[in-house]
C-alpha cells in the first residue's frame, strides 16, 4: 500500500488511509491522480495518527514534503503553484494555501488568513494544503511518532518556533471535510502536547505583516 505512484516528482505527499471512511477516499485519490507528486498510501493506526504522519513523511526522497487527509480533496494545479512559490523564495521553508470547508454537501466561503494572528496559530488553526522543504522537515520527523493527534501542528509549530519562514499562497487549494467521523470530533489532544503547543506558540508569537506573504 506504501506507494501508488512512480516516484520522479519534486513532492512526496502521504495520505494516511483510515478504514473508518472509505467512503471519501475515492474522492480524495482522483483529486491527487493528475497532479505533479509522488503519492504515499500509509496504512492508518487506530488511534495514533502520529504513527502514519511519521511514516508518511519519512517516504519518498523528494525535495518537498506534504499530506492531504483522506476524507477530504485538493483543488487540480494547487501543488504546481506551491512549487512556483517555493522557487521564488528559496529562504522559506515552507507554503500554505487558503482551504474551504465542505458540510454536509455545502461548500463555504475560503477560510481568510489570520495574518495578525502570529505565525504559529495561523499554520495550526486551519486544513490547508502545506507543502515543505524535506531538508527541514527531517530533523523533526522522529518526534511526531509521540503525538497521537495533531502530531502536524506540532511539527509546523517547532518550525517557527526554529526561526523558519511560510509564504503564503493567496489560493484555495484544500477542501476540508466535516463530518462526524472526522478525528477533530473523535480525538482529544493530550494535555501535554496542549502545554507544549501553547509554550511553542508564546516562544515564537509575531504579527504576520502582509510583506511576509
Amino acid at each position: 500500500m506504501e506507494s501508488a505512484s512512480s516516484h520522479r516528482n519534486r513532492c512526496d505527499v502521504h495520505v494516511i488511509v483510515d478504514e473508518t471512511h472509505t467512503e471519501f477516499h475515492q474522492q480524495c485519490l482522483d483529486s491527487l491522480k493528475d497532479e505533479p507528486i509522488n503519492l504515499h498510501l500509509i496504512p492508518g493506526t487506530p488511534g495514533h495518527i502520529g504513527v502514519g504522519r511519521y511514516a508518511g513523511f519519512s517516504a519518498g526522497s523528494a525535495e518537498f514534503v506534504s499530506f492531504v487527509d483522506d476524507d477530504d480533496y485538493i483543488i487540480p494545479g494547487i501543488f504546481q503553484k506551491c512549487y512556483d512559490v517555493l522557487d521564488r523564495c528559496p529562504d522559506a521553508c515552507g507554503v500554505i494555501t487558503k482551504e474551504q470547508r465542505l458540510h454536509e454537501g455545502t461548500l463555504y466561503p475560503p477560510v481568510e488568513i489570520p495574518l495578525d494572528q502570529g505565525w504559529v496559530n495561523m499554520v495550526k488553526r486551519m486544513h490547508h494544503i502545506v507543502m515543505v522543504r524535506r531538508e527541514v522537515v527531517e530533523p523533526f520527523i522522529p518526534r511526531m511518532k509521540k503525538w497521537a493527534f495533531q502530531s502536524e501542528d506540532m511539527l509546523w509549530s517547532h518550525l517557527i518556533a526554529s526561526g523558519h519562514k511560510f509564504e503564503i499562497l493567496d489560493e484555495v487549494g484544500y477542501i476540508w471535510r466535516l463530518h462526524e467521523k472526522g478525528a477533530h470530533k473523535l480525538m482529544v489532544p493530550s494535555e501535554e502536547l496542549k502545554k507544549e503547543l501553547k509554550k511553542l506558540y508564546e516562544g515564537s508569537l509575531r504579527p504576520v505583516a502582509k510583506g511576509d506573504a
